[in-house]
């Protein structure tokens, strides 16, 4: 199947993070992109550590990688006449032309829009800056860290009782880099209709600004400015990471329905009717109050596993999860996207005690139920431990997830390594088939 843009030839004269994040978002949907780089490289090349080997010797960060697959790249110096004729030779021929410069340098170097629309009038030219054309700061630099001040996300990020906390992703970066990509497709639509090309210009500043909607319009309504509540949402209680035993684990429960039904789970259910938490505004109002009765509840609940049999009927609730927790051979839950291939026959990967303890569990809860369920328990290869994520089929009992994942423990115990089982919903026959043929 062919991919939307394929056709389309993109020429990326853009460093650091939200040009580059622009032209590989391009690329990703089948876009031709050549990416110019100055002598000695894009400087995000040295945007670590962690820093990853490459071809031929050397290193490159790991955070260029991140930010440039689907490229081929060609180093020009741009300020060299030899060098500038060879980037007008490239925009003549691009369909969209990307930079990330300050006000005025494209023109300075004669590489600005009007002089490539003049040579290609269909050509959909895009810049980057940090802080638009106009303005008193347009001639000043800026980065990720510096607009995510500037915006006001600083403000809201974090507690109350805490310096302001730059987000954890370049977001000025990535969003700006996401619009950007946005507008092209729209200049791009817009070309199929007038035949002409158009400048897109989307400054970082401005990327941060569309981000938070909600909290600007919050604060045009009630003129108060947003406050750092933390993990939790300003305008809806419980919506924040409560302690388990072994983890914090966000909780979003504020709708009538999952408020009592998170209450009887805690073993509060009179929390429901208290005046001071029976409604979402009185709950929002008297937020701390409500954290100090829940904490203490929540902190001797289950394990992060334990919550997991509880989220399809109950609330929503998942683990507060590290990076690493995502890179697993199994799909992402819900999302139609895997980080692995997983195997069609998998016998090779556990010992048969551990299969034939997962079948028996997933076998009995379906003679009870009458219904199949797909479980999967994750081997994390770095630490050799045995993880698990629960991944429903209509309504999932909780003892297939214990079950399975006492079977992998045991075997991890006795063999010193983490398992990774799959249990698929289907008929007897099938599942004895599947069991012979993976020796189990």
């Amino acid at each position: 199947m062919a991919l939307p843009l394929e056709g389309i030839r993109v020429v990326g004269l853009s460093q650091g993070a939200a040009g580059p994040v622009c032209t590989q978002l391009l690329g990703d949907f089948g876009a031709e992109v050549v990416k110019v780089e100055p002598p000695g490289g894009d400087w995000g090349r040295q945007l670590g550590p962690p820093f990853s080997p490459v071809r031929g010797g050397g290193s490159t960060a790991a955070a260029y990688v991140g930010m440039n697959r689907n490229k081929r790249s060609v180093v020009v110096d741009v300020k060299h006449p030899a060098g500038r004729e060879v980037v007008l030779r490239l925009a003549d021929g691009a369909d969209v032309f990307v930079v990330s410069f300050r006000p005025g340098v494209a023109e300075r170097l004669d590489l600005g829009s009007a002089t490539l629309l003049a040579r290609n009038p269909r050509l959909v030219y895009c810049s980057i800056p940090a802080f638009g054309q106009h303005g008193p700061w347009r001639d000043r630099p800026g980065v990720d860290g510096v607009v995510q001040a500037m915006s006001g996300l600083m403000s809201i990020t974090g507690t109350e009782d805490r310096p302001p906390v730059k987000v954890g992703v370049p977001a000025a970066d990535m969003v700006g880099g996401f619009l950007a990509a946005t507008g092209i497709l729209l200049a791009l639509l817009a070309r199929q209709r007038t035949g002409a090309g158009q400048v897109v210009d989307r400054a970082l500043l401005d990327a941060l600004l569309a981000f938070q909607t909600v909290p600007l319009a919050m604060f045009f309504c009630s003129n108060k400015p947003p406050a750092r509540t933390g993990s939790a949402a300003p305008y809806a209680v419980p919506n924040e990471a409560f302690p388990s035993r072994d983890a914090y684990v966000m909780v979003a429960a504020y709708s009538p329905e999952r408020w009592e039904r998170l209450c009887r789970v805690l073993g509060r259910p009179e929390l429901a009717a208290d005046p001071r938490f029976s409604t979402k505004d009185a709950r929002v109002r008297n937020r701390a109050a409500l954290r100090e009765v829940l904490e203490p509840c929540s902190a001797p609940a289950p394990p992060r596993s334990g919550w997991l049999p509880w989220r399809p009927r109950t609330f929503c609730a998942r683990p507060c999860s590290p990076t690493r927790s995502w890179w697993t051979p199994s799909p992402l839950p819900g999302s139609g996207c895997s980080t692995g291939t997983p195997a069609r026959c998998w016998s090779r990967k556990f010992p048969s005690g551990t299969m034939r303890r997962g079948w028996r569990v997933a076998a009995a809860s379906r003679a009870s139920r009458g219904a199949g369920a797909e479980v999967v328990l994750d081997y994390a290869q770095t630490v050799g431990a045995t993880t698990g994520r629960l991944l429903p089929t209509g309504q999932v009992r909780g003892e297939v997830w214990v079950g399975a994942r006492a079977g992998a423990v045991s075997t991890r115990e006795r063999r010193g390594r983490g398992q990774r089982l799959r249990f698929l919903p289907r008929g007897g026959a099938g599942l004895a088939r599947d069991r012979r043929a993976r020796g189990g």
